[in-house]
């Protein structure tokens, strides 16, 4: 419910290097400072926005366009080393909430009992080209979730990651 008080999104925007990098509802996207226009984006729109909405659902419990920049930290949340931005992108059905008394309960996380994974990806600033994303497109994975962006330090990135109900803390190369 409106409550008279200011929404603010979930994530802040990066700024590396004269470029400014944020999630909107159609992806990762950098615009320069100077000149204010977009360099370039990534991602895919909004899953609500693709979404045909069923009409037995009464207006409250629909998905608004914007949730998942305003609840979902884990995707919003953006890292750099200075060459790469890195960030989490989660499926588009994951987070969805089935009503407004459980939208803050279940954004940003697979319901218990789902094997789905999100990605851990990596884009290099200058060209928005994609260098890596984790799990490997060719990996099998047992519902592998990435609880947010890494910390880069040097040339390596410390992320935490759940698999099989375990919390653990991964070393990974910034450049794999």
């Amino acid at each position: 419910r409106d409550q008279g008080l200011p929404i603010l999104p979930a994530g802040a925007p990066l700024a590396v290097d004269g470029v400014l990098l944020a999630q909107s509802r159609a992806g990762l996207v950098a615009v320069d400072f100077r000149s204010g226009k977009r360099v370039w984006m990534q991602g895919r729109l909004a899953e609500s926005a693709l979404v045909d909405n069923d009409d037995r659902q009464a207006p409250d419990e629909m998905p608004h366009p914007l949730d998942m920049l305003f609840t979902d930290a884990t995707t919003a949340t953006l890292a750099s080393d200075g060459r790469l931005v890195f960030a989490v992108e989660s499926p588009p059905t994951v987070g969805r909430p089935e009503s407004s008394r459980n939208r803050l309960r279940r954004l940003g996380r697979p319901t218990p009992g789902q094997t789905i994974n999100n990605n851990l990806v990596a884009y290099e600033i200058a060209s928005g080209q994609q260098r890596w994303q984790l799990p490997r497109e060719d990996e099998e994975t047992t519902g592998r979730w990435y609880l947010g962006s890494p910390l880069p330090l040097g040339d390596e990135l410390f992320v935490l990651v759940e698999e099989r109900q375990q919390i653990r803390l991964d070393v990974l190369a910034a450049d794999s």
